[in-house]
């Protein structure tokens, strides 16, 4: 097994203070529907690392 320490990228959301909650379902279902396939994908097997 072979871990890397990869660069990562980091998005933040930023909303109006009048929207739904962020994690609320009116705001993510949308969302949740496109990612539907990407989560569905396997990539292989699990992996934990601690230090």
């Amino acid at each position: 097994m072979s871990i890397t320490a990869d660069n990562h990228h980091v998005y933040l959301l930023i909303r109006e203070l009048q929207d739904p909650p962020l994690w609320s379902w009116e705001a993510w279902g949308p969302i949740a529907a496109s990612l539907d396939d990407v989560v569905a994908s396997a990539r292989g097997d699990a992996t934990v690392v601690s230090h």
